[in-house]
């Protein structure tokens, strides 16, 4: 059988048991919880981060949509097609603009569109102007409406020529009988009307003339040989 404690040993365990923990242990105990908390931190820490930049990358493409760069694709893919009345291929006011692109702003079916883009006074009675685009069907029938842009200014278009004048129409001369003037601008910009303040600006470096058919040369029918 085994001995039974003696009293003054029993007595001694059950005081230590009343007195809770001893230093050492204390110690212990503080040393992983702030290794605890300072996991828990840094998590957080980097949540934050990630968050943080989160909402950067959000504002910086608000202001991006804001500012009308969702219009520089349209604009960088201009397209004068054969099939187009001469000097229809692309026309613009201040107000509007009716043209034809490889790439629409919708992000629809790649290849030849026909799209228009206006600037009209912004809604709901507040300043400044948006910027609205419509890709047309093949047949001419509109789609939905969009606005891509909005200014903080009333704006108007203007188009820039190879020599980098401004003018606030489209073609600006006729071009009818004439294959070698250009019929595409080589940049289109955005400006403000009261002062002619540049607000944005889309360069174009295609071709500006309208491509040519291919010719059949002379005393050739173009008929295939038997």
């Amino acid at each position: 059988m085994h001995a039974r404690p003696s009293a003054p040993r029993a007595t001694a365990l059950r005081r230590r048991g009343q007195q809770g923990l001893t230093l050492v242990e204390l110690l212990v105990s503080m040393l992983i919880m702030g290794f605890v908390l300072t996991l828990v931190s840094q998590a957080i820490y980097q949540v934050s981060q990630v968050t943080r930049s989160a909402q950067d990358v959000s504002a910086a493409m608000a202001r991006q949509w804001s500012g009308g760069w969702a219009a520089s694709p349209v604009f960088a893919n201009l397209v004068a097609p054969p099939e187009a009345p001469e000097g229809r291929a692309f026309e613009g006011s201040e107000d509007r603009i009716a043209g034809y692109t490889a790439l629409p702003v919708d992000g629809g079916d790649r290849g030849l569109q026909a799209f228009v883009m206006e600037l009209r006074d912004a809604a709901d009675g507040a300043t400044g102007s948006e910027l609205r685009a419509t890709t047309l069907s093949p047949t001419g029938v509109p789609g939905p409406t969009t606005v891509i842009a909005r200014f903080a200014a009333r704006a108007g278009f203007a188009y820039a020529d190879a020599a980098g004048r401004l003018s606030a129409q489209w073609p600006v001369g006729p071009v009818s009988g004439g294959r070698d003037l250009p019929e595409l601008p080589n940049a289109v910009a955005v400006r403000r009307r009261d002062d002619g303040t540049l607000l944005m600006w889309y360069p174009f470096d295609g071709d500006t003339r309208r491509p040519r058919r291919a010719s059949t040369p002379f005393g050739e029918s173009g008929r295939p040989s038997p």
